[in-house]
């Protein structure tokens, strides 16, 4: 297994096609259905299906399971080429829900790098669900969930905790005045994501679970189906704050979900003076932090 085969294996599988990557790489087609059968040979897997004369590739369930593995080596390998910049420079990899990467982490790493000059930070968009296994096989350093992790050997911190407000355009705001209270907000309108399960178990008290007109798993993604005037959503404090500066507005309700809190999370004692450092500054980042992010 090399570098040159991992690679183009990741260009298959981005882009769906033999030619494409033989291109981009400079190399005959040729070159690169050998190095991938030679990739499969070493696995005793099937990366791809093709058909012989096809530049088309489509990635099997096994290839898609590997490309996670070989994005990671050549993520250590650039990381270990990096060590020609300088002995000092250090890494750190950190796994973050959407919300809090869209709308609150990026102004804390630029802090944060402004004062450590050497620290190169890689970050990850996850689900909660995905980013404890990630940890517990230390392919990441660092995790920012919606929940406390279920591992003993993780160790979870409250990085910071928010109420919710109820989203929409300013052609709908005519609708309400003052708090909003759920009763007033129509399911058929409502274009739901999903935060932790206390704010779900709230959420289906009120409309029922299938009545939304769309369900989203970004609010990036959510912004975009906003078509009536009385469309709305329901998010935590600070993606509301956000979204306020894309031109929506935003209203408290008159029955609040339970608060929605973010955790850091990371390996107990792992003595990694770059992740603790990072724990340190985080916590004292976010401590008091309000609605005003």
């Amino acid at each position: 297994m090399d570098i040159e085969s991992l690679k183009f294996f990741i260009e298959v599988r981005n882009s769906g096609n033999i030619t494409n990557t033989a291109n981009a790489f400079y190399v005959t087609q040729s070159a690169v259905s050998k190095r991938l059968s030679m990739l499969e040979a070493e696995l005793g897997v099937q990366l791809f299906q093709r058909g012989k004369g096809r530049s088309r590739a489509v990635i099997t369930p096994a290839g898609e399971s590997f490309a996670e593995i070989a994005e990671r080596i050549l993520l250590l390998h650039r990381q270990a080429l990096s060590l020609k910049c300088g002995a000092e420079r250090r890494t750190l990899t950190i796994a973050c829900i959407n919300s809090v990467q869209d709308y609150i982490l990026p102004p804390f790493i630029t802090e944060i790098q402004r004062k450590d000059r050497n620290l190169c930070v890689t970050i990850e968009d996850h689900h909660s669900v995905e980013i404890f296994p990630l940890l517990e096989k230390k392919m990441v350093d660092i995790g920012i969930t919606q929940a406390p992790a279920p591992f003993p050997d993780l160790r979870s911190l409250l990085l910071f905790q928010e109420g919710y407000r109820v989203v929409m355009r300013p052609s709908g705001t005519g609708l309400h005045a003052g708090a909003v209270h759920p009763e007033q907000l129509p399911a058929e309108h409502e274009i739901f994501e999903a935060f932790d399960s206390e704010f779900q178990h709230w959420h289906d008290y009120w409309w029922r679970p299938s009545g939304a007109k769309i369900r989203v798993n970004t609010t990036p993604t959510a912004e975009r189906y906003f078509s009536d005037p009385e469309d709305w959503i329901i998010v935590p404090d600070s993606v509301a704050v956000k979204m306020e500066l894309d031109g929506f507005v935003s209203f408290a309700l008159a029955v609040t979900p339970p608060v929605h809190r973010c955790y850091l999370v990371c390996g107990k004692d792992n003595g990694d003076a770059s992740v603790e450092g990072f724990v340190e500054e985080a916590l004292a980042y976010f401590k008091g932090k309000g609605r005003r992010y």
